[in-house]
């Protein structure tokens, strides 16, 4: 993938520093002004792993992946400008964006307000169409499907966190998260769906509506929703928005265990450094367009990014 200002700050990729410089520690789990200080359990069973076990998962992050060769991208974006409204009041959400995400890879988009981040993603999981530009799941061309298909598609190829939870008020937490996979008219796996209301801290509620739980809870069922059907590929915009920090850091190990451990890949959309040093790569969105992207990068080396980034020329490629 290119980029039009693109400059890295590149270290091996080890997990993220949960002491020190980044400020992520295990001993420093305070309540920040979020909603939720419920533990998020580090157990998932792996597809094909001896005993069920993820690795890189004893109560430490898992390590990112490592190194290998190019393969066909899992989810690509040719040159995306999506333009709201008409005339003088045209806004250009994005303007020339390209991604290339490989199968089990974390990319985190990052930028201010405003900077097209949550429409890039609403673009990549056909919730939105681009003005111009393509988009391929695994080397589909979706673009142009009729809403039938696409609907079909991203049924069985993506999950979706959205940021606003779209939890269905009359339905319990686990007849939230089982939804998707009965609208495609599969049998649920049962112990998949246990595993992942367990790793996320959510069987004690599991029978109990959204209106009686905490914001964060909300946002773990609409994380477990979006992995019931073990998806391709997860699109999560703010996934750790509503979760202090400990919350947010052990959620972040749990989408790097699916990632590591069951070929997940995971695009997401936040503000927070933290999270975003889960990733293996950053793209930092200016004015619609990719302005940086980072390799494995640190917090600091984001918040870095973030107060130099500028947009990259138009007509350069973005």
């Amino acid at each position: 993938m290119t980029s039009t200002g693109r400059h890295s700050a590149v270290r091996p990729r080890a997990a993220p520093s949960r002491s020190g410089g980044t400020g992520r520690q295990d001993a420093g789990r305070h309540d920040t002004g979020r909603h939720d200080t419920a533990p998020v359990r580090s157990r998932v069973p792996a597809r094909g792993a001896p005993g069920g076990a993820v690795p890189g998962w004893g109560g430490e992050p898992a390590p990112r992946r490592s190194a290998r060769p190019p393969v066909e991208p899992v989810l690509l974006a040719e040159d995306l400008v999506r333009v709201h409204g008409r005339g003088r009041g045209a806004v250009r959400a994005l303007d020339g964006v390209s991604v290339e995400v490989e199968r089990g890879e974390l990319v985190a988009v990052m930028g201010a307000s405003g900077s097209g981040k949550s429409t890039l993603l609403h673009c990549l999981a056909g919730l939105d169409r681009p003005t111009r530009g393509r988009v391929h799941w695994a080397g589909v061309e979706v673009t142009g499907l009729s809403e039938r298909r696409l609907t079909r598609l991203r049924r069985e190829r993506i999950g979706v966190v959205f940021q606003a939870y779209d939890l269905l008020p009359q339905l319990t937490v686990r007849q939230n998260v089982v939804l998707p996979v009965e609208i495609a008219g599969a049998r649920p796996d049962r112990e998949w769906l246990d595993t992942v209301l367990e790793v996320l801290g959510l069987e004690a509620v599991a029978r109990k509506l959204p209106r009686e739980l905490s914001g964060g809870q909300q946002q773990r069922v609409a994380v477990a929703r979006a992995l019931a059907l073990r998806p391709d590929v997860v699109l999560a915009d703010e996934p750790t928005g509503a979760l202090d920090v400990g919350t947010a850091a052990d959620l972040m190990r749990f989408l790097r265990g699916c990632i590591d451990g069951l070929g997940t890949t995971v695009v997401m959309a936040t503000h927070d450094p933290l999270a975003a040093e889960w990733a293996d790569r950053v793209l930092l969105l200016h004015s619609g367009r990719v302005a940086v992207e980072l390799e494995a990068p640190s917090a600091h080396a984001c918040l870095d990014a973030l107060a130099r980034a500028r947009p990259p020329a138009r007509g350069r490629g973005a």
